[in-house]
């Protein structure tokens, strides 16, 4: 059941306020208050939220009640009933906020009905417009709600996409990588079988008509190339299982200077052979690193150095502490790099076979195996080379504390 609020405010004679024979729907309950005064309706208002207000009383009086009224918060719709002598502007009543003005005279009982089903057709009216406005505002909220979950979902499918598009990426560069380990193992190996099953075919066809010198020269040549693919596959074992991740990490402290120079002692003989002058100069500190993962990139970078090194140049092995980091460099003058490959020396997609000064082979995986073990070892390397000049290799690995010690060797 619906229901009215009506306010009475002053005397209004000659009216049935129980409207009980009004003639309206009986399903709406209409809740009837008097105040006789304009203070009791000021106490009305403030606790009841009333839907048609009826003022007694002259222009005048129904004026000042009503402005008391409108600022005391009444909101509801006014209907000021004139009573006794009537003297005043009517207009200023609507100025004032009245809905109408009437007469409480004999036709006033008839109208009231009327005044009382607007007011009750009104606050169907606005109870249907709240609803609408609150549906419309649930439907708002739900699509809301709904485009956040679409925001989210594309959200999610461009991460998606985004993924998808860099694992592609990586398959391809993998593939490629792939593509040109094969080639490089292909071409590599084939090269040195070919010249051991040269040297053996020819020793074994011809050894009873040879000179023991050239014996010897096929012998040694032959053993030069088993060396050389020897060595390739020592290489390629390392970097594949370093790859795999199959080799053993186990860092500790261990001495700088000592892993210098056990590499630069192995390296004496071979230098000495190529007239090339060794030097290090090697402060005595710890590093946090796994030995013997630092001790093969230290061996690979100064074999590299000599292999490129000319005849009377010079190899020079440094090592400092610096912001809590041992950085070694590898410095020799020989050949050098170009710019591109320099760019590409630490990239399997751009290696590509490089030759020493005395006819050395080599593909460069050691180069890519020295980054893979540097970096493991939470350090970074770089190159800088230019043609005929030379180049230097410098990485970092974590220290422990430093001391100094100065060597050289030529």
């Amino acid at each position: 059941m619906s229901s009215i609020s009506v306010i009475v405010v002053g005397d209004i004679p000659d009216v049935d306020w129980s409207l009980s024979g009004l003639g309206l729907d009986e399903s709406i309950e209409i809740q009837i208050e008097k105040a006789a005064t304009t203070d009791d309706a000021l106490e009305s208002i403030a606790v009841t939220n009333h839907d048609l207000c009826f003022i007694g009383g002259t222009v005048a009086t129904a004026s000042a009640i009503l402005v008391d009224l409108t600022q005391a918060g009444l909101k509801t719709r006014v209907v000021p009933v004139l009573t006794g002598r009537n003297v005043g502007d009517r207009r200023a009543l609507r100025a004032l906020g009245a809905m109408t003005v009437v007469d409480a005279d004999d036709h006033f009982p008839f109208i009231v009905p009327h005044l009382v089903a607007g007011a009750i057709e009104r606050k169907a009216e606005a109870l249907r417009y709240r609803d609408e406005r609150e549906g419309l505002i649930r439907q708002l909220l739900d699509l809301r709600d709904e485009q956040e979950r679409i925001d989210e979902q594309s959200a999610q499918l461009v991460e998606m996409a985004e993924d998808l598009q860099i694992s592609k990426e990586t398959l391809e560069r993998l593939n490629s990588e792939k593509n040109r380990l094969f080639s490089i193992v292909a071409h590599d190996l084939r090269s040195p079988f070919n010249s051991i099953l040269g040297y053996a075919e020819l020793l074994a066809a011809t050894a009873d008509k040879l000179s023991p010198d050239q014996v010897k020269h096929y012998a040694e040549a032959a053993h030069l190339a088993a060396s050389n693919v020897f060595k390739l596959m020592q290489t390629l074992l390392e970097w594949a299982r370093l790859q795999m991740d199959h080799v053993d990490f186990e860092p500790r402290h261990a001495s700088i200077s000592d892993l210098t120079e056990d590499t630069m002692k192995v390296y004496e003989n071979i230098a000495y052979r190529k007239g090339i002058t060794l030097d290090f100069d090697v402060e005595d500190a710890e590093a946090f690193c796994d030995p013997g993962m630092i001790e093969t990139v230290i061996r690979n970078l100064v074999n590299n150095a000599v292999k490129f090194t000319k005849t009377g140049g010079t190899v020079r092995l440094t090592a400092e502490q610096v912001n809590g980091a041992i950085t070694v460099s590898v410095r020799d003058d020989g050949v050098g790099m170009t710019p591109d490959q320099v760019a590409k020396c630490f990239s399997i997609s751009g290696n590509v076979k490089t030759t020493g000064t005395s006819g050395e082979t080599g593909t460069g995986l050691g180069l890519l195996m020295c980054k893979d073990l540097v970096e493991k070892n939470g350090g970074r390397i770089h190159v800088e080379s230019k043609i005929g000049e030379g180049t230097t290799f410098t990485f970092t690995v974590p220290a422990v504390h430093q001391e100094v010690l100065r060597h050289s060797a030529g």
